[in-house]
Formats: structure tokens, C-alpha cells, sequence
């Protein structure tokens, strides 16, 4: 039974280590990819603030841009009310008006352009929180897989002494039986001489004296 749970505890220590190590490789494979990720992060964050001041700055040259465009717009129906400027005035105002208004509409363009990359970047930071939770749950995976690499490797240490010992005991007691074995098998011997040679004494006595002729007459070894 000893031996049985001692390799079953060295099966699953064996297994343990085996699952440890995988954990250790995959944990690596995260932390750079974590170190990647952060370093990546940290570039988002400074592209999402830049960014976000080139939003700023283009919502306030939007701003400016509406207020001259409604000037100009003004301007013109000034221009047009009034029948001494000419045709040349309206002209150039109309070619600045449509001057700003192009520019007015590029600078929203950019600034959708700007907001698609700041909501990607926001996707990718969630992308980043979510791998980091991932590192932290191998993390700790790891830890509970060598505390039980640890629990296996005590028991071991503390079944295989027993082992041990049981087998010393064993081949002990092996070996006094084999002694005893030997001193029976010894004595057994040295009785069965002496009772053979106090049989061959009183054969002797009885075919002796008196009587002994009779003896061996009847019994046929005269």
C-alpha cells in the first residue's frame, strides 16, 4: 500500500511539474506580451492625447471658421443689398466664402478622422485591461499550481522514510527467519542423531546378558 501511494504521489508531482512549467511558458509568452502591450498602451495614450488637442484645436479653428464664414455670408448679402459695389465685390466675397467653407469642411473631415481614432484607441486599451486581467489570472494559477507541486513533493518526503523503514523492518525479519530456519533445520538434525544413537544403545542392552540369547533367537538375528 506504501508503494502504491508513493507512486501515485510521485505520478501526480511528475504531473504537477509538467503543468507548472507549461504555465511558466504560456505566463512568459504573456508577460512580453504584456510588456509589448504596455509598452503599446503608453503609445496610445500619448497618440489619444495628442489627439485629443489636435480635436481641441480643430473644434476651435471650426469655431473661428463658422464665425468667418457667417461674416463673409454677411457681407455678401450687404454687398448685394447694396447696388453701388458691383459685381467684381460679390465675386471675390462669394470665392471666400466658398474658400473658407472648404476649409471649415476639411477640418471636420479631420475631425471625424480624429474621433475614429480616438475610439479605437479606447478599443484597444479595453483590448490591453482585458489581456492584463488574463495575466493576473495565470498568475495566479501558477502560484496554486506550485503550492500543490509543493504539498506533493512534502508528502513524498514524508511517505518515503516510512517506505524505507517498512523495508528494512522487512528485510530484518526476512533474516532472523532465515536464522531461526537455520538453527531449527541444525537442532532438528542434532536431535534425530542422538535419538538414533540411544535406539542403537538399548538395541544393545536388549541382545546383551541373560537373556540376550533368548532375544535374538526369537528375533532371528542369532
Amino acid at each position: 500500500a506504501l508503494r502504491e501511494l508513493v507512486a501515485r504521489l510521485e505520478k501526480e508531482r511528475d504531473a504537477e511539474k509538467a503543468s507548472v512549467a507549461s504555465r511558466e511558458h504560456e505566463l512568459r509568452d504573456l508577460l512580453r506580451a504584456e510588456r509589448a502591450q504596455a509598452a503599446k498602451a503608453e503609445s496610445l495614450q500619448i497618440s489619444e492625447l495628442a489627439a485629443r488637442r489636435a480635436a481641441q484645436e480643430l473644434q476651435v479653428k471650426n469655431d473661428e471658421l463658422t464665425r468667418m464664414l457667417s461674416a463673409r455670408e454677411l457681407e455678401l448679402r450687404q454687398a448685394s443689398a447694396l447696388s453701388g459695389q458691383g459685381k467684381a465685390g460679390e465675386m471675390r466675397a462669394q470665392a471666400e466664402i466658398d474658400e473658407i467653407r472648404g476649409q471649415l469642411a476639411a477640418a471636420m473631415r479631420r475631425e471625424h478622422a480624429l474621433k475614429s481614432e480616438l475610439l479605437a484607441a479606447a478599443a484597444e486599451k479595453r483590448q490591453l485591461s482585458a489581456a492584463s486581467r488574463d495575466a493576473e489570472a495565470l498568475r495566479a494559477l501558477v502560484k496554486e499550481k506550485e503550492a500543490a507541486l509543493s504539498a506533493a513533493e512534502r508528502e513524498v518526503a514524508r511517505v518515503v522514510p516510512a517506505l524505507v523503514a517498512r523495508d528494512q523492518t522487512i528485510a530484518d525479519l526476512n533474516a532472523n527467519k532465515a536464522r531461526l530456519d537455520m538453527d531449527w533445520r541444525e537442532r532438528m538434525q542434532s536431535m534425530r542423531m542422538e535419538f538414533e544413537y540411544k535406539i542403537e544403545e538399548l538395541e544393545e542392552k536388549l541382545y546383551v546378558g541373560p537373556l540376550g540369547w533368548l532375544r535374538r533367537k526369537l528375533t532371528g538375528r542369532d
